[in-house]
């Protein structure tokens, strides 16, 4: 599991400082990856979290059963896989914070299995899903590791 911050605060302020201290527990971190939970419990029906991620962070395919999910480009640049039931990718798109270049906004509201990989140094999203969240509503596929 990667770098979690937890809040506790009703309200939480997000800035450059914060995005920097983040990308930086990135780096240390095995899995390349970092994140700052925006939402105080596990059991919140919105889970809000901004996640860091290395370029050489590696993110296996998965998908989620029974929620929707969206990704917000605060930094860097992201391609976002889709894979059939095979493993074999049916489709792609690349989000950026170059918003005259690529799309800087990403929801997906089935359960496609999909990757994410860093494109840039450092990817900073905004990613929002349902909760409560519940690690067994996720799925990973096992045509990869």
């Amino acid at each position: 599991m990667s770098t979690v911050i937890r809040n506790n605060q009703d309200t939480i302020y997000i800035d450059r400082k914060k995005l920097d201290e983040l990308k930086i527990l990135a780096q240390k971190d095995p899995n390349k990856r970092a994140r700052i939970c925006l939402h105080k419990d596990d059991g919140e029906m919105i889970q809000e979290m901004i996640i860091a991620f290395c370029k050489d962070s590696y993110v296996r395919p998965h998908r989620h059963i029974d929620k929707s999910e969206s990704y917000h480009i605060i930094e860097g640049r992201i391609e976002i896989i889709f894979f059939n039931d095979n493993g074999i990718e049916i489709d792609k798109v690349v989000l950026s914070d170059k918003i005259d270049e690529h799309p800087f906004l990403f929801r997906i509201s089935n359960s496609a299995w999909h990757t994410v990989v860093p494109k840039s140094d450092f990817v900073i999203i905004h990613e929002v899903t349902k909760g409560p969240f519940n690690k067994n509503s996720s799925e990973f596929a096992d045509w990869e590791s």
